[in-house]
């Protein structure tokens, strides 16, 4: 089976089951691969990936800019906590 580009990493390995799953939610918000990969780029850890993926199915004002701040704000914790 072929996956998507953003579906790899760049090193050509496929990404986790989480993120494949992410990503199918993804793309019923929008099919835009930079909305996508970008999410995808910010969440690091399977923990991460299955919070968006919670939110997105809890169905509760569920957009692509609040998808995009969520996967940002995970993204930003988890280095302030590496700091």
């Amino acid at each position: 089976m072929t996956y998507p580009d953003y579906c790899y990493f760049r090193n050509g390995n496929l990404r986790s089951k989480k993120a494949l799953e992410l990503s199918k939610l993804l793309e019923s918000i929008s099919k835009d691969p930079e909305f996508i990969l970008g999410v995808l780029n910010d969440l690091k850890t399977d923990e991460d990936i299955q919070k968006v993926i919670d939110y997105i199915q809890n169905g509760e004002d569920v957009s692509y800019e609040n998808v995009i701040l969520i996967a940002l704000d995970l993204n930003l914790q988890r280095k302030q906590k590496n700091d």
